[in-house]
């Protein structure tokens, strides 16, 4: 598996996450263990918050 490969899984596991604690702790669980990756994970989790709000709206 590529680094590039990696963090594309890395970064999508919190659509996997069912719920909103789910989400958040599977966030904070994949920050801790790639910290080098926090700013991309919270990029991340912000557009699936808003695609979620979106569509409640």
């Amino acid at each position: 598996m590529t680094e590039a490969d990696l963090r594309d899984d890395v970064i999508f596991e919190p659509h996997l996450a069912e719920g909103e604690a789910e989400r958040n702790a599977t966030l904070v669980r994949l920050v801790r263990a790639y910290p080098d990756l926090r700013e991309d994970l919270l990029d991340h989790w912000y557009e699936i918050v808003l695609m979620e709000l979106r569509a409640a709206a």
